[in-house]
């Protein structure tokens, strides 16, 4: 919470804050069996939803029931639970932590981190509020050429040598060489001059976009879905 709403609040208006459960030590194969089967039901007392909903097993992982529990506190929380008052979305409440990774995470996670890499920092966001569907996702980690390469192969993404090409071939026409590298490249890392690229870029201007630096053996990535 920065100062000044510190200082709104204080006055007894509305301050706005960014909320947040941080596990920092949390591991994806983590599972419930040690809880007790009632106290594995979270689903609402008074509910329609199908039958299963809210109800996990001792299989399932502690990370999918967590989310699920702020999933329900997202949608019980007054508007005002924002990041601050120009957030584009409601409530802002959400579970931090590679193992407490949405399936949608680990599914965007496969698709731009390849399984060998080393020292990878992922974080995706997902949002469906009552107003606005976003997702994006960001990553970076330490892997060899050939190894990416391989990756690339894998995942069908066509490889531009040190330039943007548009993959999208709908949008290639008006938009053929994004200019993405201020974007997928983080503040104060140095900028790539010897490089491969995946490039794709929709009308809207979402996409996916991987750049892997070959002289530092790096790989940069960025998502995003409007």
């Amino acid at each position: 919470m920065k100062s000044s709403e510190l200082e709104k609040a204080a006055k007894g208006e509305i301050g706005w804050t960014d909320v947040a459960i941080v596990a920092s030590n949390a591991y994806p194969n983590v599972t419930m069996d040690v809880f007790p089967e009632r106290a594995r039901n979270l689903k609402p007392a008074m509910t329609y939803a199908q039958p299963g909903y809210g109800e996990f097993s001792a299989t399932n992982r502690l990370s999918d029931a967590l989310a699920f529990m702020v999933e329900k506190l997202n949608g019980a929380l007054p508007d005002f639970f924002c990041k601050d008052e120009t957030a584009g979305y409601p409530s802002n409440l959400w579970i931090e932590g590679e193992g407490f990774m949405s399936e949608w995470e680990r599914e965007m996670r496969s698709k731009m981190v390849p399984a060998n890499a080393t020292d990878a920092v992922f974080s995706g966001d997902e949002h469906n509020g009552r107003s606005v569907s976003q997702m994006y996702a960001r990553t970076r980690c330490k892997v060899d050429e050939a190894s990416f390469r391989a990756f690339a192969k894998a995942q069908d993404y066509p490889l531009a040598s040190n330039a943007m090409d548009n993959a999208d071939l709908d949008a290639r026409a008006e938009n053929p060489h994004p200019d993405m590298m201020g974007i997928v490249i983080p503040s104060g890392s140095p900028k790539p001059e010897n490089y491969l690229s995946y490039c794709c870029i929709h009308r809207n201007n979402g996409g996916t976009v991987l750049v892997y630096d070959k002289d530092r053996q790096i790989l940069y990535g960025w998502y995003m879905h409007h």
